[in-house]
């Protein structure tokens, strides 16, 4: 699906769930798959790793990954996804205060304000939805790194410390077809 939509032009976005039944070499194997891709077709412009969330699981061989567990996984995803732009620790699923230890760690995004999710709070998440631009941007801040209000496709729009808005274009990658 990837490579289809990368052909005719659409970038997208790659995750990985981990912390259920996989093995560490599961997850290197799964990470060599997206840079492989990531090589042939250079259309994804995040990568998103997602810890399991066990509350509600029929798996209960399944075990919630440890604070250090996200962050290595951040760290050597940076590491190895070195050709994919950005590498995003999502709140929704972690929580603010580990998002942010991750931004250290070689996340470059944590997402935004989100007003209705629930896939991540079905699964027990249990991350505010009505946290405010400013309260971001103090937790990005806290982290030594700068808040930018940006869109889905990653065209910075406004810092937010301004109110500037400039007009965003749709990037659209060159056909490989």
């Amino acid at each position: 699906m990837h490579a289809t939509a990368h052909e005719m032009g659409i970038p997208t976005n790659c995750t990985m769930l981990f912390g259920t039944v996989e093995t560490a070499e599961d997850r290197i194997r799964h990470l060599t798959r997206l840079r492989e891709q990531q090589d042939r077709s250079g259309g994804f412009q995040c990568f998103v790793p997602y810890p399991f969330l066990s509350d509600r699981s029929r798996l209960p061989e399944a075990q919630l990954s440890s604070s250090s567990e996200v962050i290595r996984m951040i760290a050597v995803s940076r590491i190895l996804l070195d050709n994919i732009p950005h590498i995003k620790a999502y709140r929704m699923n972690l929580g603010d205060h580990l998002a942010s230890l991750c931004l250290n760690a070689g996340a470059d995004d944590i997402d935004g304000t989100v007003a209705h999710e629930e896939i991540m709070h079905d699964a027990g998440s249990s991350t505010r939805l009505d946290t405010s631009s400013e309260e971001l941007a103090r937790l990005i801040s806290s982290s030594g790194s700068r808040a930018v209000k940006r869109d889905s496709i990653y065209s910075e729009f406004r810092s937010h410390d301004t109110a500037d808005v400039r007009s965003v274009k749709l990037p659209i990658l060159e056909s490989r077809g």
